[in-house]
């Protein structure tokens, strides 16, 4: 009786600690999914401000050249 309930509070034990291997597992892929997410949003928003800034450049360098002209 005792070793019958040992056995299912071992395999109860066993599922739990399985479970919580594949929470932790799936949080695990979850923050690494989210740190290269915002990784990303970082690289976008330094590239679109790169672009804004070479924008900014290219029309004050054409408004000099039709000045030079």
């Amino acid at each position: 009786m005792i070793e019958s309930r040992l056995c299912s509070f071992s395999s109860y034990c066993q599922l739990l600690f399985t479970f919580a291997k594949v929470i932790l597992s799936e949080r695990i892929v979850c923050a690494t999914v989210y740190t290269y997410m915002m990784h990303l949003t970082v690289i976008y928003v330094y590239i679109t401000v790169i672009y804004a800034y070479l924008n900014v450049i290219y029309v004050i360098l054409w408004q000099y050249m039709f000045v030079l002209l």
